[in-house]
Formats: structure tokens, sequence, C-alpha cells
């Protein structure tokens, strides 16, 4: 789900933002938005929660989170 009109009237109370989206579930398109929105600075401080990712299939920095093999 995109963000909807609400979101933009109580942007002024609040501190920060926090988009929690679903991996292969959220489109990107709606990243591409909230950027957008970034770019402009009509949302600022805002933290991107990415659920339901695969740590397996990913490449590159983690904090190590959830099972791993080890000899």
């Amino acid at each position: 789900m995109a963000m909807v009109s609400d979101t933009f009237s109580l942007l002024p109370y609040a501190d920060n933002v926090v988009y929690v989206s679903r991996a292969n579930y959220t489109k990107r398109s709606y990243i591409k938005y909230l950027n957008g929105l970034m770019e402009r600075g009509q949302v600022k401080n805002v933290s991107l929660v990415l659920n339901d990712s695969n740590p397996k299939l990913s490449a590159g920095y983690g904090y190590g989170y959830g099972s791993r093999d080890e000899d």
C-alpha cells in the first residue's frame, strides 16, 4: 500500500516517518515515489523497514540475524 492522504496531514506532527515494505511484494514504484518525495523535501527523516527478505539470497553487509550454517 502506498502513502495515503492521512500521512501527509500528519507529517507536520511527526519527527520521523517509518515506511514498512515487504520484499518481493511492495511495488518498486512505491519506493521510487517515496524517493521523489524525499528529494523534493516533502518528507523528511524517513526510515525504511524491509520485511520478509531472504538473507540467503542477499549479498553484502548484514548483522547476522537468522540461522547460519557453520562447520
